[in-house]
């Protein structure tokens, strides 16, 4: 008997032998899992729809049904299928549907599917950048890592990823070669010292998400935190800074020429972050920028050292006003900041190496006796960072651009509060360039936040110094009339690490 079948997937006819069989016109096959083709899926699960219940499938690899390559019964109106393994190459699946004895003819319907090599497996190469880093956890000065990928076929784009679930792309290459090899370069990473990234890659033939079984960890030099971006600033990326005010490598006790402002030299005076010692002080910005500039070459890298940039030093004085810890009542905004080391009676200029020896009242510690001088503050990303108010005012570049740039010319001199900058220097400074976030009432200065002095002889001082008491110094404080060429022992600095230059 021959039955005529339409459906919307013009299955066409199907013959039966025997009894009559009603057949729905609605059958219709298509893929579950996976869901497209090509696939490097070869046992792909089909789902075939508007059958009966209790009807039989057989399902076919082509379109003759001379291949059987899995079998159902309908519970319901479908049924699922299951291909046995099928060799790469393309195949146009058919089936039979059979009920109470009676066969249909093969099908009309047909559903194309390719099955595509699954490639080799990728494996890890070696390192190109930093070439010492071959072992979990190693550390890099920088923020991009270039490594070889090998296993991939020729042509073959291999992408890196750090998550398992390939997803958070970081770079890509096409691989090329004999051996065939991927030189991956990886975008910008973040830096930290706690994070670790895990290395996954994924070629464009080859199968899936690949664990290439390394992982890598990006951290500031020896003596720098890392501080997040804040583009609201024109601190776009990530940054390190040192932990502590620069110190002299070759003057550590901060008695001899080198830590009294006679400049820098690549071969006796380093510019170092450390613990122990006394600041290095009595140098004009100008020498400052020279020692930060000098560690490129002796760290044997490009544009990454540098004197601290106003943009930064702002991402760094919001980051600690947004940090509940940094508050005497431990809440953003209330009670006060601490400014440091500005209590003269504690003495001079400190080293804050926290040995019991180097602590009085108002000095290393936490427990001082007055709350508004304690050294610390804590960023956002749990490091703490040492004196960026009080102890030295510190120099400052304008901006992140190569060279010293001036800061614009405001007003006469004296000491101001920042809510009389724009009344006082009207249009000479954008509200990023020295204003806090929150918004305060009275006086700013009295929230431990300074205050700024005004003038213009082209270069900046930032944070405060020993003697200030508690009105002058602070995060925000800033003074604008000294020059470039200025040395004074109440004046230091600190270098910034800009991985991502």
């Amino acid at each position: 008997m021959l039955l005529l079948i339409y459906s919307c997937n013009n299955i066409g006819t199907a013959n039966f032998n025997g009894s009559a069989v009603l057949v729905d016109t609605g059958i219709n096959l298509s893929l579950s899992s996976p869901t497209s083709s090509p696939s490097t899926d070869n046992t792909p699960t089909l789902l075939v729809s508007g059958l009966k219940s209790g009807q039989a499938i057989k399902l076919f690899s082509n379109s003759t049904c001379s291949i059987q390559v899995g079998s159902a019964t309908s519970s319901g109106s479908s049924a699922s299928v299951t291909s046995s393994s099928l060799s790469v190459g393309s195949y146009q699946f058919a089936f039979i549907v059979t009920e109470n004895g009676s066969t249909s003819s093969c099908s009309g319907g047909k559903l194309s599917y390719e099955v595509t090599s699954a490639g080799p497996t990728l494996t890890f190469g070696s390192w190109i950048t930093p070439s010492s880093a071959t072992t979990a956890g190693s550390a890099a000065q920088m923020s991009k890592i270039s490594f070889t990928v090998l296993g991939a076929q020729s042509g073959e784009t291999v992408t890196i990823y750090t998550d398992s679930g390939c997803t958070s792309s970081v770079g890509s290459a096409t691989a090329s070669g004999a051996p065939v090899t991927a030189n991956i370069l990886t975008n910008s990473l973040p830096i930290g010292t706690s994070q670790t990234l895990s290395l996954y890659a994924k070629g464009s033939v080859t199968s899936g998400c690949q664990n290439l079984s390394k992982t890598f960890h990006f951290a500031c030099p020896t003596g720098y935190v890392p501080v997040p971006k804040n583009s609201s600033v024109d601190a776009a990326d990530d940054f390190c800074v040192m932990k502590w005010e620069a110190k002299c490598a070759t003057d550590i006790t901060g008695t001899s020429s080198c830590a009294l402002g006679t400049g820098a030299s690549s071969t006796t005076k380093v510019a170092v972050s450390t613990a122990q010692g006394l600041p290095w002080r009595s140098i004009t910005q100008i020498q400052a920028s020279t020692a930060c500039l000098e560690l490129n070459s002796l760290n044997d890298v490009t544009n990454r050292y540098d004197l601290i940039s106003n943009p930064e030093w702002m991402a760094i004085a919001r980051n600690i006003e947004g940090t509940a810890s940094n508050w005497s009542n431990g809440s953003v905004g209330s009670g006060v900041l601490s400014v440091g080391h500005t209590n003269s009676s504690a003495g001079t200029y400190r080293a804050c190496d926290g040995l019991l020896s180097n602590v009085t009242a108002n000095d290393c510690t936490v427990g001082g006796v007055n709350p508004n001088y304690k050294r610390t503050h804590v960023l956002s990303n749990t490091q703490v960072i040492w004196d960026i108010p009080g102890n030295l005012w510190e120099w400052v570049d304008w901006s992140t651009a190569p060279g010293l740039a001036s800061p614009p010319i405001c007003g006469n001199g004296g000491w101001i509060e920042f809510s009389d900058v724009s009344t006082t220097c009207p249009g000479a400074y954008q509200s990023k360039e020295y204003l806090p976030l929150l918004t305060y009432t009275g006086a700013m200065s009295g929230y431990g936040l300074g205050q700024i002095h005004t003038g213009g002889a082209g270069a900046i001082i930032r944070g405060g110094e020993w003697y200030d008491g508690l009105t002058v110094p602070g995060i925000f404080a800033m003074m604008v009339h000294l020059g470039p060429g200025t040395s004074m022992p109440e004046i230091g600095f600190r270098c910034v690490y800009r991985p991502y230059n």
